[in-house]
Parts: structure tokens; C-alpha cells; sequence
């Protein structure tokens, strides 16, 4: 990725996640969150089916007269009111980079803000009901939070495992140690 696309992915993250905040506080207040939270998953399924959209709000213009039009026939559809205005206004102040950052940001928002935390545990053969129970309960006791633990098997990982939540990861796993075992040894 160019570094200036780099740059315009990472403020449109940061722009995502006040944006996801406002529409958070507003659906809690307003009794709407189950409804919010289905236009985040019709949204994050736009994105998915049509990469096109996604490419138009992360291309760098001048000029910015289509990006209504595009909000209109690619969301406002598939949305409730209060999500197709949060989309609205993000466009009207200029920010339709942050259009494909908001369902993850909502996701991360509403997370961090539940007493349940979700938990992935990718290992690379199917884990054992005793380490599945493990891993609930010392990531229960490491975040303080309920865990909801989802396990995945990842045959990349070659053994052990990688435990990743609220966007940090512990890598334990073979395929982990041997890129940290490679990096040491070609850094001398």
C-alpha cells in the first residue's frame, strides 16, 4: 500500500471510531441498538459483496459531488434512519474515507463497552473441551469481563496456538515462535 493511502486508511479509522461512538450513545438512547446493530451487519455485507464501494470512499479526490449519491444507492436502502444520518453527516463533513471502518469500529465500540469480551482461539488441530475451558477462564481473569470464546482451527499455525481479543493477540504458537526464531536470527 502507497504510504499516502496508508495514511488516508488510518484517519478514516480514527474518524470510524467517533463516528461509531455517536451512533453507539444515540441508538442506547434512543432504544435502537438491536436495529443499528443489523444495518452494521447489512453494511459490513455491502462492503464484502460490492468492493467496488469500498474502493470509491478509500480513492483519493478532489472533488466530492458523487459521494452523496453513492451513500444513497449503496447504504441508505438497506438502513434504518439513524444509521443512514450518521452516514449522511459523515459524508456532508467530508469523511467518506471512514465509511468502510465503521462497521469494525461499532463492533469494537459496543465491545468495549459490554461486560462480555470476545475471545478467538485459532489453533491448528480442533482444541480439546479442557483447553477450550481454560482459555475461557484465564482470559476471564486476565480481562475481568465474561468471555465469549469462539475456537477455529488453523492449520497454518503448525501447533500451539494464538489467542486474540479487543485487538491484541498472543501468539504461542510454532508458526509464531519459528517468524520470531527466523527474525533473531537473520537480525545478527
Amino acid at each position: 500500500m502507497v504510504e499516502g493511502a496508508r495514511q488516508h486508511d488510518m484517519s478514516g479509522i480514527g474518524v470510524a471510531v467517533r463516528y461509531a461512538t455517536a451512533l453507539l450513545e444515540v441508538a442506547a438512547e434512543q432504544r435502537l441498538t438491536a436495529s443499528v446493530e443489523a444495518d452494521i451487519r447489512s453494511m459490513r455485507r455491502i462492503l464484502a459483496e460490492v468492493p467496488g464501494v469500498r474502493e470509491y470512499c478509500l480513492r483519493l479526490r478532489p472533488r466530492r459531488e458523487l459521494d452523496m449519491t453513492l451513500v444513497e444507492t449503496a447504504f441508505v436502502p438497506y438502513l434504518g434512519e439513524l444509521t443512514a444520518n450518521t452516514l449522511r453527516t459523515a459524508v456532508r463533513n467530508g469523511r467518506v474515507a471512514a465509511l468502510p471502518f465503521i462497521p469494525d469500529a461499532f463492533e469494537r465500540v459496543a465491545a468495549r463497552r459490554s461486560d462480555t469480551v470476545a475471545v478467538s482461539l485459532e489453533t491448528a488441530r480442533p482444541a480439546d473441551p479442557e483447553l477450550l475451558r481454560s482459555v475461557e477462564a484465564r482470559m476471564s481473569r486476565r480481562t475481568g469481563r465474561t468471555v465469549a470464546l469462539r475456537a477455529r482451527v488453523v492449520p497454518e499455525l503448525l501447533g500451539g496456538m494464538r489467542i486474540t481479543w479487543e485487538n491484541r493477540v498472543l501468539d504461542l504458537s510454532a508458526a509464531g515462535r519459528a517468524k520470531k526464531l527466523r527474525s533473531v536470527l537473520l537480525s545478527e
